[in-house]
């Protein structure tokens, strides 16, 4: 069988779009990828039989490895599977066995297009250099979903919503960070105290003790006191964003505590940049 007589299924996943963006993202995805894997086919000069386009968690429709097991044991004629990378397939190493089985079992070809591999069950006379391949597959993934959950983060922070976990004196409900009520008379406190002119830590834990009933360390003290969080702004990846949650201080009092905080020696370590 030449090579533009072999059977070719393109395989295309995309994980559930966040709630707070549009089904027109999850489109847009999909049909990069088919454009980018077509082009490939037709440069390769492979015949296209099927597109197999995944969405959503793989515990609704099964993993992709486990759906293409079962198309490909329907459909013996399919040669080469082609997909975007590696990771559209697995993301964890069950997963990367999972696809050396199926070069195994079926005998295809899986052509990993950005990563310019191809897995072949006759390339290799030894299963070594297919662990090996496989190795640099899982690094290479890796590498791939930090730098996507950078990237990520950094979206975030773009649209003004804090990456991580929020200060003390804020909560997370239904994915929004959103003011605790509780926590937030404390803050306000804090730094009501601190504007007074009462910036010792130690002095600072006493009197929300006995006003509060509760122990906050010096070390919590001292980020409530530094953190532009509470004016409504963060900083992420050495940026400064304005955040899309509600300020607790305002700004003159957050720079006015500032400027005391400067002379008070018993502030211990402590940054005014600090998120």
């Amino acid at each position: 069988m030449t090579q533009k007589q072999r059977l070719t299924l393109l395989f295309v996943r995309v994980a559930t779009v966040p709630q707070d963006c549009c089904n027109a993202v999850q489109a847009v995805s999909v049909q990069a990828q088919l454009q980018e894997l077509r082009r490939y086919a037709a440069l390769k000069g492979l015949k296209i039989s099927k597109e197999m386009v995944q969405t959503g968690l793989d515990r609704d429709h099964g993993s992709s490895v486990e759906r293409l097991s079962s198309y490909l044991s329907q459909h013996r004629e399919v040669r080469v599977v082609v997909v975007d990378r590696h990771d559209r397939l697995a993301r964890s190493m069950d997963g990367i066995e999972g696809i050396r089985k199926l070069v195994k079992d079926f005998g295809v070809e899986i052509h990993f297009v950005r990563e310019r591999e191809v897995l072949s069950p006759g390339d290799s006379s030894t299963d070594q250099l297919v662990s090996e391949i496989f190795s640099l597959l899982a690094r290479n993934y890796l590498q791939n979903w930090v730098e996507e959950i950078k990237e990520g983060q950094r979206r975030r922070a773009e649209r003004g919503q804090y990456p991580g976990l929020p200060r003390f004196g804020y909560r997370v409900r239904s994915g929004r960070i959103e003011i605790h009520p509780g926590q937030a008379k404390i803050v306000k406190a804090v730094f009501a105290l601190a504007a007074a002119g009462q910036t010792d830590l130690a002095e600072l834990q006493i009197a929300i003790a006995q006003t509060f009933g509760r122990r906050i360390t010096r070390k919590t003290l001292r980020r409530i006191l530094t953190s532009i969080f509470y004016i409504g702004s963060f900083s992420w990846g050495g940026r400064v964003y304005t955040g899309s949650h509600r300020h607790l201080i305002d700004h003159d009092t957050f720079d006015g505590v500032q400027r005391l905080l400067g002379s008070n020696k018993n502030l211990e370590e402590g940054t005014t940049s600090e998120s």
